[in-house]
């Protein structure tokens, strides 16, 4: 007697087959375990999120940064808005922390990318107003660097700032001619002089600075 059904021999191949009674007992099996496995993967994503909620509202930035990294590989976290708001908010305080901007120079980066992510996610704009409040923090955070970089002669890394800050003004459909024009004069300080000519170019299909561009 097969433990696994009635064996039937059809040919080469051998097949199991089961009474109802049985086939109903492995189908709530497979269901539950099923139903507990995407239970268990919910729990862990979950979890992160809050945790990084918790520890940035906290002042714990790095630990929350640990957290949101977790959560963002996450299939269904990485879905929700909410999940990328939080990242930009982890990381524009860490940018705005002098000691932990030193130690996560992307951090300005990963703040814009995560805002721009969440208003993507964003449906219906529940979350502009308030992410375009944040996005303005990035800024002066941005505008505060870039007098440091300018006073120790980064012009590349300031350069980089000024696009990113030309950026967030083009998210919210505004032309930031001054950073366009300010990136120009920095790439070419810094010997990039094909990004120096796209800025300048930039600046005169919008009409800024012309005799100064020419």
């Amino acid at each position: 007697m097969c433990l696994f059904g009635k064996k039937v021999e059809i040919g080469d191949a051998k097949f199991f087959i089961f009474d109802n009674k049985t086939n109903k007992r492995i189908m709530k099996k497979i269901l539950f375990l099923s139903i507990s496995l995407f239970a268990a993967t919910a729990a862990y994503a979950q979890p992160s999120v809050t945790n990084a909620y918790n520890a940035n509202k906290s002042g714990d930035f790095e630990a929350a940064a640990g957290y949101i990294e977790t959560a963002i590989t996450d299939a269904k976290a990485s879905t929700k808005e909410k999940t990328w708001r939080y990242r930009g908010d982890i990381y524009l305080n860490i940018a705005s922390d002098p000691a932990l901007a030193a130690k996560h120079p992307n951090a300005i980066q990963l703040s814009k990318e995560s805002y721009f992510k969440s208003m993507d996610l964003d449906k219906y704009g529940d979350y502009t107003q308030e992410v375009q409040v944040s996005l303005g923090k990035l800024q002066t955070v941005i505008d505060a660097k870039n007098g440091e970089m300018l006073k120790n002669e980064d012009y590349c890394g300031a350069a980089e700032n000024f696009i990113t800050m030309s950026e967030i003004a083009k998210r919210f459909s505004l032309v930031d001619s001054v950073s366009i024009f300010n990136s120009g004069l920095c790439y070419d300080k810094c010997g990039k002089s094909d990004k120096a000519l796209a800025a300048y170019g930039e600046c005169a299909k919008i009409g800024y600075n012309v005799p100064a561009v020419y």
